[in-house]
């Protein structure tokens, strides 16, 4: 993926910007996601096993 993107989980926030960096966070956790110039992102969702 390329670009960099700023990942704000709760009160903490996270810069992604180099190639492998991640965040994980539970379905509780509200989070925002903000593109900071031109980027890309992949997403993987998963379903509990609930």
């Amino acid at each position: 993926m390329g670009g960099a993107f700023r990942v704000e989980v709760g009160q903490q926030s996270v810069l992604l910007s180099e190639l492998g960096d991640y965040v994980l966070f539970g379905p509780a956790h509200a989070h925002r996601l903000q593109a900071l110039g031109a980027a890309t992102m992949l997403t993987v969702r998963w379903s509990s096993s609930r």
